[in-house]
């Protein structure tokens, strides 16, 4: 039991590091922690609940108040933190998160139009 715990614990730190390594490359932190990554993570999420226009708006906004500790049903306290770290990461919301950020980080990189390629003379 002990080594699927330990596994656990080690996947979880390796996708943090994966997902800091990309906060990192955007430029906007230096040294991101995992609690970097999950403000970023509530950025992206809070930006798709602001858009009325956006598929997944609703699925992101039962997100943010479920993390934010608002939702009605919460997760018991009494369940170990591993178990519900655990689940997530194997759920549909898990799956649906990483759709978000990936939509979100795809909207914040320029158009082809956007992009100008010149020296930079008088």
């Amino acid at each position: 039991m002990q080594a699927v715990e330990r596994r656990l614990e080690l996947k979880r730190e390796a996708v943090m590091r994966g997902a800091a390594k990309v906060l990192e490359g955007s430029g906007e932190w230096d040294k991101p922690s995992d609690l970097d990554v999950i403000e970023a993570i509530g950025e992206a999420v809070m930006t798709k609940a602001l858009n009325p226009k956006d598929a997944k708006q609703i699925d992101a906004a039962r997100y943010i108040t479920a993390e934010g500790g608002y939702a009605e049903n919460q997760p018991s306290s009494s369940v170990p933190a591993s178990n519900i770290a655990a689940s997530a990461f194997g759920s549909e919301l898990a799956r649906q998160f990483a759709q978000i950020v990936s939509d979100v980080l795809k909207a914040q990189q320029p158009a082809a139009g956007e992009i100008i390629d010149a020296d930079a003379s008088s």
